[in-house]
């Protein structure tokens, strides 16, 4: 089955861009699995990671984004590693398994093939007689080569037969398609993935002993005063922490709350500072503050007869998100004047997530559950926005944006000559608009300078639209979406 998986790997992908095909690749596994009785339909998380892989894979043939793929293959991976221990009970343990499984899956594959019997001998006990071989054919050729060197003639019917097994050999390599072998190879080790039954001992023995909450535990100790005095120093210290830092972010909060929220003024700069480097940051900040959290209530800390330390936690906790909401305020001020990009659409995104990390670690302290319970819901959050994130076509949603908003926006034509072909049609500026923005450009951001012209610009993309429209006629219909078929159409109707 891996090697018919392989086969139908390259007959749907060789030499095709990712479209339907991919859609019936996963059809055909899906196909498989339920055939070969591998599907619990009687649980809930088999219905639903199945419709979730599906709606993904119609989503990017659909939208043709390279989110709703990445998120489909994930969904796809760690699918399959679920098939391999149904028993999971975390997504985070099925995604490591999925990590790990393009490794082991290979070695389990020909651990199977030698294992396995040929005429009542198995592929071992073959490869080792082959071995055999090879010194009669050493002796062979020495003394071919001690005959050749005695017996000219004989040194002659060597050569004719060198030559003619050189001919063949070129031929037979000619005709052999490296790019096709190379795409089966790639299908082959997909495939030994998707349809090997591997679950890795480790990970699914931690998911089985891992509990959701905290138990305290009582140890008895000779030096029982020194360790009861360990666990109030570390008290003591996570306290003077959680107050020094409370008071730190609470200016950082009350100054962005006033310069970033609400007095902000746009002076004819980059904002590079403001936004790249200072966002960077800010999460950074936030993510390190969550580890720390964490840290202090890791163990019998959570037990400390004390609720002061909880308390600074939430307020921790809370200015933190107060943190990451002026993070998205900087990034929507970016995004007034500097207009869409995909890394702020994803700083979005992340801000999501990382204010749901927030609002876990605060149920983690407050209802006391563990580190297993933390990785399990926020693993959970990340599959759900990133697969929510991917059904939207971001590609149409910033260029129609950035152009609708080339009036009171910077448009960076370099990198709007630069989007995927199905967003052409939206690309495609008339000459004359293009003037009036270059006009209005020009006064509003002086450093346009550096940057791409508007004739620059129109011709580009006229050239990527007859390049596109040969493109789109000339493939296969195994590369076929619906994104750039519409392109396609509306280029050739404005023809």
């Amino acid at each position: 089955m891996v090697l018919l998986s392989a086969l139908l790997f390259t007959i749907l992908f060789y030499r095709q861009r990712l479209g339907v095909n991919l859609l019936f690749f996963e059809a055909g596994l899906i196909t498989y699995w339920a055939i070969t009785h591998q599907l619990l339909w009687q649980q809930r998380t088999t219905k639903l990671w199945l419709g979730s892989i599906l709606v993904s894979a119609l989503a990017f043939v659909v939208h043709d984004t390279t989110l709703a793929a990445a998120v489909n293959i994930a969904l796809l991976a760690s699918f399959a590693a679920y098939l391999s221990y149904p028993q999971v009970r975390s997504a985070a343990t099925a995604a490591l398994m999925s990590l790990s499984a393009p490794f082991a899956a290979q070695w389990q594959f020909f651990t199977h093939i030698l294992s396995s019997r040929i005429r009542g001998l198995s592929t071992r006990t073959w490869l080792r007689r082959s071995v055999l071989l090879i010194l009669p054919i050493v002796i062979i050729i020495l003394f071919l080569q001690i005959y050749s060197a005695a017996n000219p003639r004989f040194e002659g019917l060597m050569v004719q037969l060198t030559n003619w097994l050189t001919i063949d050999l070129a031929r037979w390599l000619s005709n052999l398609d490296i790019e096709m072998t190379g795409v089966f190879v790639l299908g082959f080790l997909i495939s030994n993935v998707l349809l090997q039954q591997l679950a890795h001992p480790y990970l699914s023995e931690w998911d089985q002993k891992s509990d959701w909450g905290i138990v305290r535990k009582r140890r008895t100790f000779r030096f029982f005063r020194f360790r009861q005095l360990g666990l109030r120093d570390e008290f003591r210290v996570a306290l003077f922490l959680m107050a020094f830092l409370n008071l730190a972010i609470l200016i950082l909060n009350i100054l962005d709350i006033r310069y970033v929220w609400f007095t902000f003024e746009w002076e004819g700069q980059y904002l590079k500072q403001f936004v790249h480097e200072g966002t960077y940051l800010l999460i950074f900040s936030i993510l390190i503050s969550i580890i720390i959290t964490l840290y202090f209530f890791r163990r019998n800390l959570n037990f400390y007869p004390s609720k002061t330390l909880k308390w600074l936690s939430y307020m921790w906790l809370a200015q933190n998100a107060i943190l990451a909401i002026s993070v998205g305020i900087r990034n929507l001020h970016y995004i007034d004047y500097f207009a869409l990009a995909y890394k702020r659409i994803g700083v979005f995104i992340f801000l999501l997530l990382i204010l749901y990390g927030l609002y876990s670690v605060y149920r983690k302290i407050h209802h006391q559950r563990s580190a297993f319970w933390i990785l399990h819901v926020n693993s959970m959050a990340i599959i759900a926005i990133l697969f929510i994130a991917s059904l939207f076509p971001w590609d149409r949603y910033i260029a129609n944006y950035n152009i609708a908003h080339a009036d009171r926006s910077f448009l960076h034509l370099d990198f709007m000559v630069g989007m995927p072909d199905k967003t052409l049609p939206i690309l495609d500026i008339k000459a004359k608009r293009l003037q009036e923005i270059a006009a209005f450009q020009s006064g509003k951001y002086p450093f346009r300078f550096p940057y791409m012209t508007s004739g620059e610009y129109y011709s580009r993309i006229a050239m990527r639209k007859q390049a596109f429209i040969q493109r789109w006629e000339a493939q296969h219909w195994l590369s076929w979406n619906l994104a750039e078929a519409r392109a396609y159409h509306r280029l050739k109707h404005q023809e």
